[in-house]
């Protein structure tokens, strides 16, 4: 099944709207430049690399697609949202490996570094 994205575009420029969890299905969420933009869950691909290097995943994915054009004559709201980065990753508790946590062993930071 061909899936269909909108690619904007205002006198100066244009960028391909794209989920951010297909950037990352795709395993090319790392490769976007800060040329493109992001607002919340959604990629902003510039046209000039990153919405092609988009184009090349899916191709080598083997899945198709097509784009609808937005025009507007104007300086594009897309300009005003942040530069494209990846979030870090959310950091929480780490739970023990199950030997540790069964055996009650403990590797604070004088078992890791013996100088301390």
């Amino acid at each position: 099944m061909q899936e269909y994205y909108t690619f904007h575009t205002d006198p100066g420029h244009g960028w391909l709207e794209v989920e951010f969890a297909e950037l990352e299905r795709l395993g090319i969420a790392g490769e976007i430049s800060h040329y493109s933009y992001r607002n919340g869950s959604i990629a902003y691909l510039e046209e000039d690399g990153d919405a092609a290097r988009f184009a090349n995943a899916k191709a080598a994915a083997g899945e198709e697609f097509a784009d609808h054009t937005v025009n507007v004559n104007h300086s594009h709201k897309i300009r005003s949202y942040r530069p494209y980065t990846v979030p870090e990753p959310k950091l929480g508790r780490t739970p023990f490996p199950a030997h540790c946590a069964a055996s009650g062993d403990w590797i604070g930071p004088s078992d890791a570094d013996p100088g301390m």
